[in-house]
């Protein structure tokens, strides 16, 4: 696992990235994992950032 982090106004969120996929995107109902080695890095990375931002605008 590679681990990355991303930072919003002064806070910063630690994130991994699989090396290999846990398929259990394959189950019905069931998404991707933001993990998974299957999303592009840079849309992972923005999943990530999107999170990180909505909790510190609840704050």
């Amino acid at each position: 696992m590679k681990s990355k982090k991303v930072e919003f106004k002064g806070f910063q969120k630690w994130f991994v990235r699989r090396e290999t996929c846990c398929l259990k995107y394959k189950i019905d109902g069931k998404a991707k994992c933001t993990t998974c080695n299957l999303i592009e890095p840079g849309e992972q990375i923005g999943m990530v950032q999107t999170a990180l931002k909505h909790i510190v605008q609840q704050n």
